[in-house]
């Protein structure tokens, strides 16, 4: 069946910062891309801690003595649960103990014991009073405002880096019908796939081809974005959580295990990209490289789907704008669920909106969170907010609306996780020709078809 389908006006691609250009260096540490992160908005955060507190100096960490003041870092959490490499890697090579990163991440997580402390480019101080670790993570910037106590800096107030405000998002075309970007996280492709799974896998690739009816939401998607897991893990890619490699991985490496999953995948998203274009954004269970910004999946690994103009593998995190001014960031989630390993007790909804404060994507990474060491520049961080900020592969869909206080930093922005499709199956579609990027989530249920 042919749907006449809803133009996606004003696209554009906009994911060049997180693509990467030549050899990548590990010859350095990874502490540069802090100082980048911190420079990146110091300036802006000594101004408006100014305002907050115009009677109160800044200073930095290493000048900080018995006076009242307030200091800008980044911050440390000191995790009592965190793995130590070096102890895992020593355990490896002495005791021949075998060990992955991945089981010991079974026990990682957030506990009431844990600590903050913040740190600049002149030391580092440790934190206590009117601060929560249960919330905070490391890598943040924060300014903070209190009284250095006993070899800790004793805390009445704080604040992250300040967001600028970003464009407004544009207004409704009022004759025109609704403009849908759909979105669908964690497919999960392989030998795993149970009966059920594969059917509704079916189904949502018959909704979106236009033959399962709705026809009046169907013919204005516009495009469909997949944001990570096309496939589930397979021991080939697992075997990236290894600190040691012996020779029956390399083995196991060469097997291809992940290739009959992601011929299946790449089947299905020719299927789909017959009648709307596609974006394949990749995640840590995907054929790409085990750091982020995870790259674009080659095209040997998606050969149907290469022949299609309609077809665009993407990075992860991958950034596109609508309407011409609509900034949109998606994620395959790991963002989301590295930060909340590192938070107690916090819904995905109030994480999103700590994500979203705090100006940065990913500020786990690279502490908990693989990422390149980057020197210069920190492709993560914003100072103004995109409009749509999305985070596939979730424990639930969630949507809010978030603004922000007005004047320079009056911003708007919907924050939304989807949940992985093997969880609970469905589609999730954004309204572009909304004031406030109206969204819902779709459930496919083959018990009712």
């Amino acid at each position: 069946m042919t749907v006449e389908r809803r133009e996606c006006e004003g696209f554009a691609f906009n994911h060049s910062s997180f693509l990467l250009k030549g050899a990548v260096s590990f010859n350095h540490q990874f502490s540069l891309i802090y100082n980048a992160r911190l420079s990146g908005v110091h300036d802006v955060c000594v101004s408006h801690g100014k305002g907050m507190w115009p009677d109160t100096p800044y200073l930095r960490v290493v000048n900080v003595l018995d006076d009242k003041c307030f200091i800008i870092g980044v911050l440390y959490k000191n995790m009592q649960t965190k793995p130590n490499f070096l102890t895992l890697y020593k355990a490896e090579m002495e005791e021949g103990e075998r060990i992955e990163l991945n089981k010991q991440a079974e026990s990682f997580g957030a506990t009431a014991g844990d600590t903050l402390s913040l740190e600049d480019t002149s030391g580092r101080i440790d934190l206590s009073g009117n601060i929560q670790p249960a919330e905070l993570a490391t890598g943040m910037v924060v300014l903070c405002m209190g009284t250095p106590q006993g070899g800790t800096f004793v805390v009445e107030q704080w604040a992250f880096s300040p967001l600028r405000a970003n464009a407004s998002i544009p207004a409704p075309v009022a004759d025109r019908p609704p403009m849908y970007v759909a979105f669908i996280s964690g497919l999960s492709f392989g030998k795993d796939a149970t009966a059920g799974l594969e059917l509704q896998l079916d189904a949502a690739c018959s909704f979106l081809r236009g033959n399962l009816g709705c026809l009046e939401i169907v013919q204005n998607i516009a495009r469909l974005v997949i944001a990570g897991g096309l496939i589930t893990p397979t021991v080939d890619l697992l075997s990236r959580d290894k600190i040691k490699l012996e020779s029956g991985d390399y083995d196991l490496m060469q097997s291809g295990e992940c290739v009959t999953p992601m011929e299946k995948a790449d089947a299905w998203i020719a299927q789909v990209a017959e009648h709307l274009p596609v974006d394949i954004v990749p995640s840590s269970t995907d054929p790409t490289n085990p750091f982020l910004p995870y790259q674009p999946i080659h095209p040997c690994m998606l050969p149907k789907t290469h022949k299609l103009e309609t077809t665009a593998p993407v990075t992860c995190p991958y950034r596109f704008t609508v309407r011409g001014s609509i900034d949109c960031i998606v994620t395959s989630g790991e963002n989301l669920a590295d930060l909340q390993t590192c938070t107690l007790n916090q819904p995905v909804e109030q994480l999103m909106r700590v994500m979203l404060k705090s100006g940065h994507i990913a500020p786990t990474a690279p502490d908990t969170l693989y990422c390149y060491p980057f020197q210069e520049v920190d492709p993560f961080q914003f100072e103004r907010p995109a409009h749509l900020l999305l985070c596939g592969n979730a424990p639930a869909y969630s949507s809010q609306f978030v603004q922000g206080a007005g004047g320079e930093f009056a911003y708007s922005t919907r924050l939304v996780t989807i949940p992985s499709f093997n969880s609970k199956p469905g589609i999730t579609i954004v309204d572009f020709n909304s004031s406030d990027l109206e969204t819902k989530f779709i459930p496919i249920d083959i018990s009712a078809s």
